[in-house]
């Protein structure tokens, strides 16, 4: 299943004071614009969707499950893990509707995120609680990920930005796609192929 965006990252991952500079633009006439190229160029490299297969600025996902046994892993020891949809975890919630139809989340202290396969997987070391047989999606892992503020964002990929957005300003009919340079400095960055 398709995660779904459930919060946005707080802060764009070049601000708009730097693109300026980096475009050497001195007026504020085309501020929405230039804003506008960098949320694109963001969105060619940025989450589910992007080219990366990863979140840049700190964001969070939710992922809507069946149950716990189709979507699951045994990691041995009688723990089982879900694959999360991106790397760079730092906070996973497992939340699911009980056998009476109520939503109960799992215990903070029997999920664990470990990286497993060259992907992250929330581990549940607990007992496996039954589930509302009369939902279709009653378990739901909610994944808090990325490289954090936007400051720690690798340098190739902000300047795998900027030169995304200087190449759109300078060639307005050129937007879509990443010029070579740009591409190749995110490769290494790249964590699935979609």
């Amino acid at each position: 299943m398709r995660p779904r965006l459930v919060t946005a990252p707080a802060s764009p991952v070049v601000d708009l004071t730097t693109l300026k500079a980096w475009l050497r633009v001195e007026h504020s006439d085309e501020d929405d614009l230039i804003t506008e190229l960098e949320q694109a160029a963001v969105a060619v490299l940025d989450g589910w969707s992007g080219l990366l297969g990863r979140c840049l600025v700190t964001q969070t996902w939710a992922l809507d499950l069946v149950d716990f046994v189709g979507r699951m892993m045994p990691k041995g020891g009688g723990a089982c893990g879900i694959e999360l949809p991106f790397p760079d975890t730092s906070e996973v919630v497992v939340t699911y509707l009980d056998a009476d139809g109520v939503e109960q989340t799992l215990d903070a202290a029997n999920v664990s995120v470990v990286r497993s396969g060259g992907a992250d997987w929330a581990v549940l070391t607990s007992q496996l609680p039954d589930l509302d047989p009369d939902t279709n999606t009653p378990v739901t892992v909610t994944q808090t990920c990325g490289y954090g503020e936007a400051g720690d964002v690798p340098s190739s990929l902000q300047l795998a930005i900027k030169a995304t957005v200087a190449q759109w300003y300078d060639d307005r009919a050129s937007t879509g796609s990443m010029p070579d340079g740009a591409a190749s400095m995110v490769e290494r960055y790249r964590w699935r192929c979609l």
